[in-house]
């Protein structure tokens, strides 16, 4: 299953709701791409990316909380599913869906 393409991503937690467009692209086993926070404006590199068949995984830091998400999730076609731990704050579901 290709995680590549632009991901429209929903999460809520103590930090807030949060809507992430993601732009990823795979090689091999490797995931690289952008993160936007839609209410923000904020964009980042996804970090430490790394797909195994369905599962997908990336961490990236949010300097407003001085925290790093680390995110683990499922491809299903056209849908993402999994979660989102966020520090101290705990973790908390993500669903999202291919552009």
């Amino acid at each position: 299953m290709s995680a590549e393409g632009k991901w429209q991503l929903t999460t809520d937690s103590p930090m807030g709701k949060q809507r992430l467009q993601l732009d990823l692209q795979t090689a091999g086993d490797r995931v690289t791409g952008t993160v936007t926070n839609l209410d923000s404006g904020l964009t980042s590199e996804v970090l430490d990316g790394a797909v195994s068949g369905a599962d997908l995984h990336w961490k990236m830091k949010m300097s407003r909380f001085n925290v790093t998400l680390t995110f683990t999730t499922v491809v299903d076609e056209n849908t993402m599913a999994g979660t989102v731990k966020a520090g101290m704050f705990g973790s908390f579901p993500v669903s999202g869906v291919r552009e």
